[in-house]
């Protein structure tokens, strides 16, 4: 698609634009959805271990204090939130590279 670009008289500025860009996109979201979860995953485990409000604190508290049914839900709503965040993220994607 480079040396055809080039054939039709594309310059550097076009080619990336047109060509290169729009090739690279869906790698660059799937990228995201990645680092998403990476991200999320520590800022939980952030919060675990220095902060004192938040949910991954709150699960900590719960987790001394022996409070099973708080630290129940603090990870299903780990869960939930990361699978709305990937959910979008997906839609997102979707709706960005409709010619894949």
């Amino acid at each position: 698609m480079i040396k055809a670009a080039y054939t039709f008289g594309a310059n550097d500025g076009e080619l990336f634009l047109y060509v290169t860009l729009p090739a690279a996109f869906p790698y660059i979201l799937v990228a995201a959805r990645a680092a998403l979860a990476g991200s999320f995953t520590t800022l939980i485990a952030a919060e675990m271990t220095g902060a004192t409000i938040g949910l991954g604190a709150r699960i900590q508290i719960a987790s001394g204090a022996a409070r099973i049914d708080i630290v129940m839900m603090g990870i299903i709503t780990i869960g939930i939130l990361g699978f709305i965040f990937d959910q979008l993220l997906l839609f997102v994607e979707k709706q960005l590279t409709k010619w894949k």
